[in-house]
């Protein structure tokens, strides 16, 4: 009762001070964007600004957040070198230092594994803009996905596998020492399995460092599947289509939202056209509100969006509408923070990948999007929701 009852003398404090249209600090309502700049998610992370940049701009034109103690949002560049040891003291530096709001990132697992449970314990809300499993936010109220979970991912494309390729042969083919990989292939073959409505033929595995696939594809030609997972990078899908296409396998390609970028399909060539992906977004889908990103992205940039930067997009779009449900902001960083984290937690929302919602947990609650390759351009396929 104590503290509701500063908040809200707080509140009214800052109204007789400037009045409920504009009251606005000297200092901007920051956010971090925690994301490895450096290093092999440097061209991801720079995707993810891009978007960041795009919402803040457009919330900033039409006035910023309009709240008692609002004002305009400023991003804090931050790089993480996607490296979770190196990554705890930037986290700390954007918490204590920048006195942020609430951070959006990191974007590769290992990292967000090993900064979660510090932002989690300084109560600072942070948007996780990819696909992550559960355990990064298990029991940690603070922590938030915006794309979808690997286990959601994992249980929304084997439906979608037995939607379009029922009593068909299916072949896997993942890293098994990376954990996105592995966790996305085992989950995939865990549904099937359960279902039962298609054959799961051969489930083959290779360690991260092989450049090849040649031992793994031999077995999978000789089984004959109608389709191949391969839960994989970009840079892993275009070799995976190199050998198919010298060793003449022309099994259809499922791939995951790890490679659904358009630049994908422009490097890879003619060779990838028909594959599919498992996407967090995609334009043209039915469920999202994203005319306003497409056109200003492609204005900025001349390209289509990546799934990355409409990620950031939603996220920095979220925390500025939960900002906005928010009574006031204080001035008193901690109490803002666990102010926007209940905000966060209990908007409805809808952004440019469609409905997000969270129940109970920093889960994201939200439809899968599958595309294809057409004519050279990734395009909207279908969606499956929970």
């Amino acid at each position: 009762m104590r503290r509701c009852g500063k908040v809200l003398w707080s509140a009214v404090i800052l109204v007789l001070m400037c009045g409920w249209s504009s009251c606005v600090f000297a200092n901007p309502i920051r956010i971090a964007l925690n994301l490895g700049f450096s290093g092999v998610m440097a061209g991801t992370a720079q995707q993810c600004q891009r978007g960041a940049e795009i919402a803040v701009e457009q919330i900033n034109q039409k006035g910023g957040i309009k709240i008692p103690g609002g004002g305009e949002i400023e991003l804090v560049i931050t790089d993480n070198f996607t490296n979770a040891t190196k990554a705890l003291p930037a986290v700390t530096n954007n918490i204590i230092k920048d006195k942020v709001i609430a951070i959006v990132g990191p974007y590769a697992s290992n990292t967000a594994l090993g900064i979660a449970g510090l932002a989690n314990g300084y109560k600072t809300p942070m948007i996780i803009p990819s696909t992550m499993p559960k355990r990064v936010v298990a029991k940690r109220p603070y922590i938030f996905k915006i794309g979808s979970g690997v286990e959601m991912q994992a249980s929304l494309t084997a439906k979608f596998v037995q939607k379009k390729w029922q009593g068909e042969r299916i072949a896997v083919l993942y890293d098994e020492l990376d954990k996105y990989s592995f966790e996305l292939a085992n989950g995939f073959k865990k549904t099937l399995e359960k279902e039962r409505s298609v054959d799961i033929v051969a489930f083959e595995s290779f360690r991260g460092a092989d450049d090849n696939f040649d031992r793994q594809l031999e077995i999978i030609q000789q089984q004959d599947p109608a389709l191949l997972y391969f839960p994989q990078s970009p840079q892993q899908l275009s070799l995976l289509v190199e050998e198919m296409k010298r060793i003449g396998l022309n099994t259809k390609v499922l791939a995951s939202n790890w490679a659904n970028d358009a630049e994908t399909a422009e490097a890879c060539g003619e060779d990838c056209e028909g594959i599919s992906f498992a996407a967090n977004f995609i334009a043209g889908n039915p469920k999202g509100n994203f005319t306003h990103l497409v056109n200003s992205y492609q204005k900025k940039y001349g390209k289509a969006v990546p799934e990355a930067a409409a990620a950031a997009y939603d996220a920095i779009n979220r925390i500025a509408a939960a900002l906005q449900k928010m009574s006031a902001l204080t001035g008193n960083i901690h109490e803002d923070r666990k102010q926007l984290r209940e905000a966060f937690a209990a908007l409805d929302f809808v952004g440019a990948a469609g409905k997000i919602n969270y129940k109970g947990s920093g889960e994201a609650e939200r439809c899968l999007f599958f595309s294809t390759i057409k004519n050279g351009v990734l395009s909207y396929d279908n969606v499956i929701c929970p």
